[in-house]
């Protein structure tokens, strides 16, 4: 939304699966991210969660983890882990959308030292 650039996403066999969780525990649900927690809410139409109660739910979990934890955390997670699995830039690039591999490096956290350790590390 941000940039309105379209994101298709196909969704994993383990997304699925929780997913379908989801749905059996909370059958009478009308929206997938729907509070179930909320008292309240019990006698109200059905909302979706707002923008503003995701950050809310996910600082609350990173402070009982003790980490920093934002919405963006899961996102920046999965470009980093892809990264270390495939040394493909383009492909996180791609996956994330950005224009830029420097934009997408910092992003991730990767820094121009970690850059230079892999030619130095990566021996034909």
């Amino acid at each position: 939304m941000k940039t309105g650039k379209i994101a298709n996403i196909q969704l994993n066999q383990k997304a699925l699966t929780t997913i379908k969780q989801i749905q059996a525990e909370h059958p009478s649900h009308v929206y997938f991210f729907q509070s179930y927690r909320n008292q309240q809410a019990t006698n109200k139409v059905p909302k979706p969660l707002t923008r503003r109660a995701v950050p809310e739910a996910f600082a609350m979990i990173g402070k009982e983890v003790n980490i920093a934890l934002g919405t963006h955390s899961m996102r920046k997670t999965r470009g980093y882990h892809l990264y270390q699995s495939t040394k493909d830039i383009a492909r996180v690039m791609k996956m994330l959308r950005h224009s830029s591999e420097g934009v997408t490096l910092r992003y991730i956290g990767i820094t121009q030292d970690d850059v230079d350790k892999y030619f130095v590390d990566l021996e034909i």
